[in-house]
């Protein structure tokens, strides 16, 4: 056990993947780590403090004579159901631990329920007067090396249009009614050219701000991807849309999108 760092052992510090990746794999770190009492290192710990969320840092190492238990995708969500203490330090791996599963997704949301982790996010947000005072449209276009994955124009125009005419029946001529875009390819023809036909606002900001904001919208389109799931987990008074995934197979990210209260559209035929 001489060999064991604090970079490898109770640490979340380790892995591929951006910032969203991070998010999943430091909240199956911090949830181990309270539950059990353990001192814990994070991924982008500042950008989760700034997202408004206070991961567990503080606790005590166990007896370093005994081997970690390793924590991958195989078997942490048996570790954080089980009601005994682990006996051990944990060390996760980091070439298999992206957390990325329906259950886990579907127990962050009853965890940010329970622990008032929502309520958090939204009295820090730096946009917070913007929650249910707008109107406004935003949408995410996830492009770049996983262009391939992405619905197409037919998907984002559908959305738009049966938003845009639901809003303009019901919504306070008063109200602020502004469409915006990200992307981590603006510039790609399908970008523009839902840029040109609705009139979008390109939202050029950091990561996180963009979340921040983003999830005030009243009406939030997603992509595939964690960075659209973020945004669509957060907005807890959005309407939120993502297209349907007909085969999860070759995807890059796992089962996340499985909250009913989001609406899945689908975009073309079952392959």
């Amino acid at each position: 056990m001489a060999t064991e760092t604090r970079i490898a052992l109770n640490s979340a510090n380790r892995g591929s993947g951006r910032f969203c990746n991070r998010f999943f794999r430091n909240m199956m770190a911090h949830i181990l780590a309270e539950k059990n009492g353990l001192p814990m290192n994070y991924h982008d710990h500042n950008k989760m403090k700034a997202l408004g969320l206070d991961l567990h840092e503080n606790g005590l190492d166990k007896d370093t004579s005994v081997d970690p238990i390793v924590i991958n995708d195989g078997n942490f969500m048996k570790h954080i159901l089980d009601e005994n203490p682990l006996p051990t330090n944990i060390r996760i791996d980091p070439e298999c631990s992206y957390c990325q599963t329906r259950d886990f997704a579907l127990y962050m949301r009853e965890y940010f329920i329970k622990h008032k982790w929502f309520d958090a996010v939204l009295n820090r947000n730096k946009f917070k007067e913007r929650y249910k005072n707008n109107e406004d449209i935003y949408i995410h276009v996830r492009l770049g090396d996983v262009a391939q994955f992405n619905p197409g124009f037919e998907y984002y125009d559908l959305c738009l249009s049966k938003i845009i005419e639901y809003r303009d029946k019901t919504a306070s001529t008063q109200s602020l009614k502004r469409a915006f875009i990200s992307s981590d390819s603006i510039h790609d023809p399908l970008c523009r050219q839902l840029i040109e036909k609705y009139g979008l606002v390109e939202l050029s900001t950091d990561e996180i701000d963009t979340i921040l904001f983003a999830s005030t919208s009243r009406y939030v389109v997603l992509s595939n991807g964690t960075f659209s799931w973020l945004i669509g987990f957060l907005g807890v008074f959005s309407q939120v849309f993502y297209p349907k995934i007909y085969q999860l197979d070759g995807f890059w990210h796992g089962d996340i999108f499985v909250f009913p209260h989001w609406t899945e559209v689908a975009w073309k035929k079952s392959i």
